[in-house]
């Protein structure tokens, strides 16, 4: 059985629909069901620190971390797979990096609406 809704409301979406289908400007861009982007989902850390340059450095150096990008000037972004926050947050601490906040995210069914509409933009 199909049901088509057409909403904005994604997170409601998000947790009742198995397939989705993206429409830009009136054009269908994609059609893709909801495991298919949970297996492409982007999980990441992010870091909210006082020192972005020494926690770079310390990410890279002492953690070999090197899938990671700095947002902002106290914000880092974590997309390596296997890392714990547990071990970030030591080996930050131990190295006298000040930690504001550090939390755990994934992409949402809105982020990936917008990445899909945002590279169809670019492509234009």
């Amino acid at each position: 059985m199909t049901i088509m809704i057409s909403s904005h409301l994604l997170p409601e979406i998000e947790s009742i629909a198995d397939t989705i289908g993206v429409i830009n400007h009136g054009k269908l861009m994609k059609e893709i069901s909801m495991k298919e982007i949970a297996e492409t989902n982007t999980a990441y850390i992010e870091l909210v620190v006082a020192a972005t340059k020494k926690a770079a450095y310390v990410l890279a150096d002492k953690v070999q971390v090197n899938n990671f990008k700095i947002v902002d000037e106290s914000k880092i972004r974590i997309y390596e797979q296997g890392i714990t926050t547990q071990k970030v947050s030591r080996e930050l601490m131990l190295h006298d990096v000040g930690i504001i906040s550090i939390s755990q995210h994934s992409e949402t069914l809105e982020d990936y609406f917008l990445k899909i509409t945002t590279e169809v933009g670019k492509a234009c």
